[in-house]
């Protein structure tokens, strides 16, 4: 999907250059739901350094066409997603290693604010095509069921615009934890965890688990819950390293954590017995038949990888 969806980027875009504006509005309003399919297809990819250079030609691309044709709906989803992809599953796990190796240029966690913001911009562009704006979010953040109530009134039950919120709640929650240091971003964090509920009450099963993710980073159960979403999302690898991170490694759980981790080498191993060619036929492990959920165990495995080479310095 990925490889052949760039030549056809690349030609598109060298087309509409040198086309009338007219015809390159249409031309990309026509193509739109490309993109936006794109974002999903994108984490079918096991290779996370061809993904990576995949995501950045992609926005750069789909910048460009969203200037020919401003408020595309499709591209300023596609965006938003995209950009929150790129922050949490790329720039979050290069941080990890900085964070380890004590990088003082921090880079990864620079990026990750640009690239969290960015989704930001770009969602509640999304947004305002409803006339939900942010001004109008952050006016009903103190009545009750204020956020719930105008979301409801304003936008349609479809996936993309569950999805839409989703993103733009995770990025608003994740550049308040980025810039914790500057009070103006607490409110942020409340608006984002007011529209993350909004969207998984929508969509309790958005991304594969995510809703359970952030359920149990907020929550004085948060053992119960991230069991229960590593039981309930058995493929989705990427919730047992959040757990590591997040719960275990902070709780000083030594005997969970090692539990985890030698759960992750298992899978790790068979991850990579995957993506070597063989020619002798064996039976596919179960973990392969959710296919959109390949980028989530690449990242997984990385962010195992880190873990195990630091391991000294945890515990």
């Amino acid at each position: 999907m990925i490889k052949s969806f760039f030549p056809f980027l690349a030609l598109f875009v060298a087309i509409l250059a040198s086309s009338c504006s007219s015809v390159n509005k249409l031309a990309v309003d026509s193509s739109s739901s490309l993109f936006l399919e794109f974002s999903d297809a994108i984490k079918e990819q096991d290779n996370v350094e061809l993904v990576k250079e995949a995501l950045g030609s992609n926005l750069l691309s789909m910048e460009s066409l969203l200037r020919v044709s401003e408020g595309n709906k499709n591209l300023l989803a596609a965006l938003t997603k995209t950009y929150v992809t790129y922050a949490s599953l790329i720039n979050e796990t290069e941080m990890m290693e900085e964070a380890f190796v004590n990088l003082k240029a921090e880079k990864a966690k620079k990026q990750a604010i640009i690239n969290y913001s960015k989704a930001i911009n770009y969602g509640l562009k999304y947004l305002t095509q409803y006339e939900v704006t942010y001004e109008n979010l952050t006016n009903k953040l103190n009545e009750s069921q204020g956020i719930v109530l105008l979301l409801d009134q304003k936008l349609s039950d479809k996936k993309i615009n569950h999805e839409v919120v989703f993103f733009t709640a995770q990025a608003l929650m994740a550049l308040s934890v980025l810039k914790k240091d500057e009070t103006t971003f607490s409110s942020q964090e409340a608006l984002g965890k007011a529209m993350l509920n909004w969207s998984c009450l929508k969509n309790a099963s958005i991304e594969y688990g995510a809703c359970q993710i952030f359920h149990g980073l907020d929550s004085k159960y948060a053992k119960e819950v991230f069991s229960q979403a590593i039981e309930n999302h058995p493929h989705n690898w990427f919730i047992r390293t959040i757990y590591i991170q997040s719960y275990l490694i902070p709780q000083k759980d030594e005997e969970g954590f090692k539990a985890q981790m030698n759960q992750m080498a298992l899978l790790a191993d068979e991850f990579s017995d995957e993506q070597v060619f063989s020619s002798i036929a064996r039976k596919k492990p179960e973990w392969m038949m959710e296919s959109r959920l390949r980028l989530y165990q690449a990242i997984a495995i990385k962010r195992y990888e880190i873990l195990k080479q630091y391991k000294a310095q945890i515990f």
